[in-house]
């Protein structure tokens, strides 16, 4: 899933990368490399929400 993630919403996976990593940090352990793709479909899934919502008014 990370793969098609990556490529397919990229800067949404940036994003839950760089998310992940902090919150990996702030809380002292390592979360799972799917932690990151499930993240990067929510904040994509957000912001084309807001996109189209956005649109419609």
């Amino acid at each position: 899933m990370n793969d098609y993630m990556g490529i397919k919403f990229p800067q949404a996976f940036r994003t839950a990368k760089v998310i992940c990593e902090r919150v990996g940090k702030s809380l002292k352990c390592n979360l799972s490399e799917v932690e990151i793709g499930y993240l990067a479909m929510h904040i994509e899934r957000v912001t084309s929400d807001e996109r189209e919502s956005s649109d419609n008014k």
